[in-house]
């Protein structure tokens, strides 16, 4: 650089070194000076003491703007439970804050004060980050935004972005203590209990209809029973009408014949059993009537009837809960009048033996099976209504995302590669809510 060397680029006169700083702006403003132009004396003053601070300064540049992804702005019928996806490219930023609330003005920082640290790496690729977020409300815009922090502490914030969580698909009327199963790709929800009494109405499902009231109902009212599809018709079993007494009546249902009531009983009246299609056969197993606790098992084919079995359970058992997986039957937790179990037993068609427990003990709880994996929610336990969901892979049982709303005496089942928890009781009294878990993402919708 020489003397006379003009300087046209701001940018430029900004990045040179501190080496000539001084030198150039002795040269930049004697000549000023004798104009007595004072204004552009303290011009250029301002402006190399700024270009100085910044020599010196060791400061990560500003983060760039960072894009969000998902939710798409504007997007409807979201879950309750979204994944927050953004992109970014810069290699400075060291972690994010998310920012959400359906007040765009007044948005806080994510409910569990979580604080997302990345390290992106992949600077050609835009590499994605995701933000799982508590549980939202219903039927409620939100708005939402991610602040990108540097090493330094410099921060940016992304536009902000809207969506809409869906409609919540609660059930026509609450109640718990019901039955749940899949028939000819529906989902039934019958019987159960609400206020005083007992029901024998029952709703049904599909995703393209929602839930509806059916015309057809129980013969008789029926709560704590056992609901399972056998025979290409749906069996219900048990249960009881009234005070502490069960049932040994069978109604059966087909789209030709509506309900009926089955000339075969149940041989020993119960209610709070356990009810399962397996191995060509009806299980009704344990259960409860008038003060005595059972671990007797029940079996039923067509044209066989019902007959006690040989094998019974190793405890007498009031709502446990019971599914197949893996051609194995599974019976699980349940109550005997002073605990709550976490105890597991199998049966293989042979003989039963014991399998590893639950990491919580609970009763009247919701048990299904998807991809040979077997899931248990919500129920009673020690601690009182349960929110928390465990997952058993044939060697052990592990912890996955609780359900949004404790409770106990829901019906849980698959239904087109999802879990279905429909109503039951908890802290907010007997609920027509309806919560739906994606078992290969972990989260609630």
């Amino acid at each position: 650089m020489t003397r006379n060397t003009p300087i046209y680029d701001i940018d430029r006169f900004l990045q040179l070194s501190k080496k000539y700083l001084c030198y150039v702006a002795r040269q930049v403003i004697k000549p000023i000076k004798k104009t007595n132009n004072y204004f552009c004396v303290a011009t250029v003053f301002l402006l190399v003491t700024t270009a100085c601070t910044k020599a010196n300064n060791t400061q990560m540049p500003i983060p760039i703007n960072i894009a969000l992804v998902s939710p798409a702005n504007e997007a409807t019928n979201q879950p309750v439970q979204p994944i927050f996806v953004w992109q970014n490219s810069d290699t400075s930023i060291t972690s994010y804050k998310i920012y959400y609330g359906t007040n765009l003005n007044n948005l806080v920082q994510d409910l569990n004060n979580y604080t997302v640290n990345t390290n992106l790496s992949d600077t050609i690729r835009l590499s994605p980050d995701g933000f799982s977020s508590p549980y939202l409300s219903y039927n409620t815009k939100y708005y939402w935004k991610v602040v990108g922090v540097n090493a330094s502490g410099m921060r940016v914030d992304s536009n902000s972005s809207s969506f809409t969580v869906r409609n919540a698909l609660n059930l026509n009327a609450a109640r718990y203590a019901l039955g749940l199963a899949v028939y000819n790709d529906t989902l039934y929800a019958v019987g159960g209990y609400y206020g005083s009494s007992y029901l024998n109405s029952v709703e049904v499902f599909s995703n393209a209809t929602g839930w509806r009231t059916a015309t057809q109902r129980l013969n008789s009212i029926r709560g704590s029973f056992g609901l399972v599809t056998y025979n290409d018709s749906l069996y219900a079993v048990g249960g009881t009408s009234y005070g502490f007494a069960g049932l040994n009546s069978v109604e059966v249902f087909s789209n030709a014949t509506g309900w009926r009531t089955a000339t075969q009983r149940l041989n020993t009246a119960r209610y709070g059993l356990s009810l399962v299609a397996y191995k060509d056969s009806l299980f009704a197993i344990a259960g409860y009537s008038n003060d005595i606790f059972f671990n007797s098992i029940e079996n039923f084919t067509v044209g066989g009837g019902w007959m006690l079995s040989s094998k019974t359970l190793n405890r007498q058992l009031l709502s446990p809960g019971a599914t197949v997986a893996n051609n194995r039957l599974y019976v699980a937790g349940g109550y005997d009048g002073s605990n709550a179990y976490r105890t597991v037993e199998v049966y293989d068609g042979t003989n039963w033996t014991s399998a590893p427990s639950m990491n919580t003990a609970r009763a009247s709880f919701g048990m299904a099976t998807y991809n040979n994996k077997i899931y248990v929610a919500g129920g009673l336990g020690s601690t009182g209504n349960l929110d928390s969901v465990e997952v058993f892979n044939g060697n052990n049982w592990q912890s996955c995302t609780p359900m949004p709303t404790s409770r106990y005496g829901l019906g849980f089942t698959e239904y087109k590669g999802l879990l279905y928890a429909v109503g039951g009781s908890g802290d907010m009294g007997i609920v027509s809510i309806v919560e739906i878990y994606n078992p290969v993402t972990n989260q609630w919708q």
